[in-house]
């Protein structure tokens, strides 16, 4: 990995004796040399100084002989208001103000404790915490405020003398020669060291360091492996240094190792697992560095802080941080001071946004938008419109080397206009767009892309990645359209959308069509009737509202006499579901159900012309079928303007009868009117393509789309079943010289049953048909024609039949037989001539007799069961009157609370007793309100 500048590195101060230990308390800084003398300084910044000045340190305070002898660590805890200094081999503890020392730490004895040789400091619930390291054993203490110092609290015997240790939450992790160790401070019972691995070789130093969180970073030889608090590794790979290191130091997200002759940067990352070299600085002979052996794990578990626990350039606890100032390329703040020999420099980390600019030059995109991630959210946040460039740069740069996919995923998180994304296949945008933007790429990378179009594999891979780009950029614009430019940018997505479907799937495009979108209309048409694409055309046009160009489009798709049809027929077989006058009907319903819902008046005034003028040649192709388009629930049209349509039309009488039947037969339309015109035209169909030689039933028009026979059967039909149109009004229109039959029920209907019969008798000459007329409109208790139906036909028949004629008595005597039961025997023998011969009416009589014999038998069983029923009601009721009550004097009234005595009393039947004024209903209970009368009628039924 091409490594950047992540640190500016100044020399602040030289010619000191030779430095022991560095710690850092906000802008101070102390420094212990090996004189035992420890100076303080100030360090100031000054941006707008030239580069070797910009950090000034001014000696303010210098205790020589501080210490008998070298201050080897130091430790500044601002909360508690004290510095920490190892020397002689103790520990003494200071004030910060006036560096009076306060006490030495003791043993458990009271003593001193002697013999230290480093020391880890730990915060955690509020209570400060020291490790010392001693020859073979390590010290536990806490600070106690009241006493303001560290007491002894345990010892934790080692196996080896420690050469690192540094806190693992309550636990520590100890550096030996060959191993690194963990060891339980708070469970004493399990103080025994705890093996986590072998360094391999006795090493000279083994190292660690605190990182944010709750991980530590300790080295084998020349790898750092990350572990977590209890000694796992937290990583599935280490960082490699190219020497074993001296020191490490750690300014988030970087490894800060000082190795023989310069300083090593590296980045520690979860997502860069090789190739973390970052920087190397300069510097030669490091021997100190000013982060300190502190961790605050109250920070960890209360914040997630960038900088949460660690030393990060301004000490441990120190809680002033300014805000960043964006105009600088440094952050003063976020430093490390290092110290070679005589010589103090500060390592000074660049502005993050400078890093990512600097990465972006040298195409290292991965890091650059690896850092922005690290610092979002944090006030060293990135500014999005750099993450935007970051990522568009990227995207191109991936899409030049064909890696399509993963361009568009970069592309997604810019902020570019989608124009820009699309300008790559230029084909792909609206003709007449105006959007000019110069493509973020070298001129390699251009040719590259060139190349990679011309290729029609590689250009159909493109297309397809892009199109899942335009389709989540689509979504998120429609979420959030307000403004003409996404109007713009949604016609350029859509518009390339369809292009780029046609070229790579285009079984999708109608599904896309088929909902609201913002295509370019002039392209889009263009496209698709380049590529054939017409039922997707259709549906362009439908959800663009341009309904007459959808229609004209499917008439000259399904007129087969169209040019257009006859040119597209050989090459679309595909397309065949949109030749005839179906496709065109369907649409057409659709148009009148969106009249329905559509409450645009304007609009809709529009689509009815629309409907009626695309109608006319589906009528005149097909005239049944194209009848669909006006039978549709809630249809928009009224009848009479319907029926005003078809007369526009060839066969306009069947198409009328057609469509009135669509309405009385599917849709159970009960309109008077809608009757009468039906049967009018009916009518007006037989006796026009037809002849009364023929009775009505010839077709003298071989072009009828119904043969009259069929017309005449359903009018006839009609006449029977109808109870909705006016019988009296449609007889006058009949003929009195034709059409019997029609006639003769239209007289039925009104109940003119003579008239009728003459009809089946003198016209018709149909005695069969004259006995059925009979057998359906007998009625025993209806008005008088309707009782002597079967009479009057009888009379009919007599009065027609000449008198040398005997062949209407077999008529007469097969409907007496037959109909016995409702003809009156004595009329009947009054009606018949003398001259008919007894034994031709036996039959009749004997069927008569027996019809009364059994209807006197049964009044006879029926006068029998009534009289039985009459009798037990009569013995039930002398039961009931022969019960006994027995009225005692204390007996009480349930009506008026009095005794009953002597008074005159009724008794219900369930035994209840009242006096005989209060008894008001005899039939109800006045205690239970129990209804004897309707238990009665329940119980006998």
């Amino acid at each position: 990995m091409a490594g950047h500048t992540a640190f500016e590195y100044y020399s602040i101060i030289d010619n000191l004796n030779k430095i022991e230990s560095l710690c850092v308390m906000g802008n101070t800084l102390f420094v212990a040399t090996i004189d035992g003398t420890l100076s303080l300084f100030t360090v100031i910044y000054d941006k707008k100084a030239m580069k070797d000045n910009k950090f000034q340190c001014t000696l303010f305070s210098q205790k020589k002989q501080f210490s008998k002898k070298p201050i080897t660590q130091m430790c500044t805890v601002p909360e508690l208001g004290i510095l920490i200094c190892l020397t002689e081999g103790f520990i003494k503890l200071y004030t910060l103000g006036n560096l009076r020392e306060i006490d030495i730490v003791k043993n458990n004895k009271s003593k001193p404790l002697n013999g230290c040789t480093f020391f880890a400091l730990k915060k955690h619930h509020g209570e400060f915490t020291m490790a010392v390291a001693l020859k073979r054993k390590i010290a536990i203490l806490q600070y106690f405020s009241k006493e303001s110092t560290f007491k002894y609290q345990q010892e934790l015997l080692l196996p080896d003398a420690a050469k690192s240790i540094h806190w693992s939450g309550d636990k520590l992790i100890v550096g030996f020669r060959k191993e690194y160790s963990l060891i339980d401070t708070v469970n004493t019972n399990n103080s025994i060291p705890q093996k986590l691995f072998d360094t391999g070789i006795a090493q000279q130093n083994t190292l660690g360091c605190n990182l944010p969180g709750s991980e530590i970073i300790v080295a084998i030889n020349n790898i750092g492996v990350t572990i977590n608090f209890n000694g796992k590794p937290t990583r599935s790979f280490g960082i490699g240094w190219t020497e074993i290191p001296n020191m490490i130091s750690y300014l988030k997200p970087y490894l800060i190792t000082p190795l023989g002759v310069y300083v090593e940067i590296r980045i520690l990352s979860n997502v860069i697992k090789k190739d973390t070299f970052i920087q190397s600085v300069p510097l030669q002979n490091i021997c100190a560095m000013s982060q300190q052996n502190f961790i605050d794990l109250d920070a960890i578990e209360s914040t997630n802080n960038f900088f949460c626990n660690m030393d990060t350039g301004m000490g441990v606890g120190f809680k002033v941080k300014n805000e960043l100032d964006r105009d600088d390329t440094i952050d003063p703040e976020n430093r490390l001071f290092l110290a070679s020999k005589g010589t103090i420099y500060i390592l000074v980390m660049k502005q993050f946004d400078l890093q990512a600019e600097e990465l972006l030059m040298k195409q290292n995109f991965d890091l650059a938008l690896h850092l922005c991630d690290i610092v979002k959210g944090t006030k060293y946040q990135v500014e999005d419109w750099r993450v935007s460039s970051i990522h568009s740069q990227y995207g191109f740069h991936l899409f030049s080397k064909g890696e399509f996919d993963k361009a568009m995923e970069h592309f997604d998180k810019t902020e570019n206009d989608p124009r820009m994304i699309i300008s790559l296949f230029p084909d792909l945008l609206p003709t007449k767009s105006l959007f000019k933007s110069a493509l973020p790429y070298t001129i390699e990378e251009k040719t590259s892309v060139g190349v990679l179009l011309k290729d029609i594999e590689s250009r159909n891979k493109a297309l397809v990645a892009l199109n899942s780009y335009l389709y989540r950029k689509r979504s998120i614009l429609i979420s959030t359209l307000n403004e003409k430019q996404s109007l713009d940018e949604l016609e350029a997505i859509d518009t390339a959308l369809l292009k780029s479907l046609l070229y790579t799937n285009d079984s999708h495009v109608e599904e896309f069509l088929s909902s609201p979108n913002y295509c370019n209309v002039m392209d889009s048409q263009k496209i698709l009737h380049l590529h054939q694409k017409f039922r997707e055309l259709v549906m362009f046009y439908k959800t663009k509202g341009l309904h007459d160009k959808a229609l004209e489009l499917l008439k000259q798709l399904g007129d087969k006499s169209s040019n257009f049809s006859s040119n597209t027929s050989d090459t679309n077989m595909v397309y065949s579901d949109l030749m005839g006058v179906m496709p065109t009907i369907k649409y057409l319903q659709e148009l009148e159900n969106n009249i329905v819902t559509n409450s645009n008046n304007n609009n809709n005034q529009q689509l009815l012309q629309l409907i009626l003028e695309f109608s006319k040649w589906v009528l005149q192709t097909e005239p049944l079928r194209g009848l669909k388009i006006f039978q549709v629930p809630k249809c928009p049209y009224g009848f009479n303007e319907i029926l005003t349509h078809l007369d526009l039309f060839d066969h306009s009488l069947a198409m009328k009868i057609a469509y009135l039947e669509h309405l009385i037969k599917v849709e159970k339309s009960t309109e008077s009117n809608l009757h009468n015109q039906l049967l009018l035209f009916y009518l007006e169909y037989v006796t026009k393509y037809s002849s009364i030689q023929s009775n009505y039933e010839m077709d003298n028009n071989n072009h009828l789309l119904f043969n009259v026979k069929d017309i005449k059967y359903r009018m006839k039909d009609f006449l029977i079943y109808s109870q909705y149109y006016h019988p009296e009004k449609m007889l006058s229109k009949f003929p009195f010289d034709s059409l019997y039959e029609e006639r003769a029920i239209l007289l039925s209907k009104i109940n003119r049953h003579s008239q009728a019969l003459t009809i089946y008798v003198t016209k018709i000459q149909s005695i069969e048909m004259a006995e059925k007329y009979c057998e359906d409109h007998y009625q025993p208790d209806g008005p008088e024609e309707s009782k002597e139906i079967f009479l009057i036909l009888l009379k009919m028949i007599l009065q027609n039949m000449s008198q040398s004629s005997d062949l209407y008595f077999e008529d007469i005597i097969g409907i007496l037989e037959r109909h016995y039961n409702r003809i009156d025997l004595i009329k009947v023998l009054k009606l018949l001539p003398d001259y008919v011969p007894i034994s031709d009416l036996m039959k009749y009589f004997e069927a008569i007799l027996r019809f009364h014999t059994e209807n006197r038998r049964q009044v006879q069983v029926m006068k029998n069961i009534a009289r039985s029923e009459n009798l037990q009601v009569q013995e039930q009721a002398i039961n009931e009157r022969k019960r006994l009550v027995k009225i005692k004097s204390e007996k009480i009234c349930p009506v008026c609370k009095k005794r009953i005595g002597l008074s005159a009393f009724a008794c219900y039947p369930n035994g209840i007793v009242t006096h005989m004024v209060c008894c008001k209903n005899a039939n109800v209970c006045p205690t239970t309100l129990k209804n004897f009368k309707k238990e009665y009628i329940f119980e006998n039924k």
